[in-house]
């Protein structure tokens, strides 16, 4: 494993010299002398240096200014989120229309006598409902709700697994047709 501090003396002593001597230096510093050589050149770069600009969505320098940025905002007590959204909004002519909050809920429906049990306000109300049966089911259901900053909301909606036999009726009893 190479040492990366090792490497930046190495290299700032090279700087030093007229004529690099790879050879001297590696040896000084207990590294390959190739390695030293290609790090001097810039053919290559240190790990940290690989992932940082080739596997991660920031760069090291970057994710380092945006925490940076972060916590001067939060000194100040101002939350970073909220002004990053309102500059973009102003810098992209965004409308309130446009900009929607999506929330995700799972649920496994075969514990619904254990667990909580979805519906509307109206059907609790009606006097339908009695008792919450277990129907044996494994498969996880996904909710889907969504608001919009102009107070509208889109319908909710339901993710089941893709297997067309799954669907049972009992599910869509109270969905009205429009």
């Amino acid at each position: 494993m190479i040492n990366e501090e090792d490497i930046e003396k190495a290299i700032n002593e090279l700087n030093t010299q007229l004529l690099s001597n790879y050879r001297q230096v590696s040896e000084k510093y207990s590294l390959t002398r190739i390695t030293l050589m290609r790090r001097f050149l810039g053919l290559c770069t240190s790990r940290q240096e690989t992932t940082s600009l080739h596997y991660k969505l920031l760069t090291d320098t970057q994710e380092e200014a945006l925490i940076n940025q972060i916590n001067k905002f939060t000194i100040r007590g101002m939350p970073p989120i909220i002004y990053i959204l309102i500059k973009a909004i102003d810098d992209y002519n965004i409308i309130t229309g446009n900009i929607y909050n999506w929330n995700e809920k799972g649920f496994l429906i075969g514990l619904a006598r254990t667990l909580k049990c979805i519906m509307t306000k109206k059907l609790y109300n009606s006097d339908r409902i009695i008792s919450v049966v277990q129907d044996s089911s494994r498969e996880f259901i996904s909710l889907l709700a969504s608001i919009c900053t102009d107070r509208t909301a889109l319908p909710l909606a339901l993710i089941y697994k893709g297997a067309s036999g799954d669907l049972q009726d009992t599910w869509l009893e109270d969905l009205n047709e429009k």
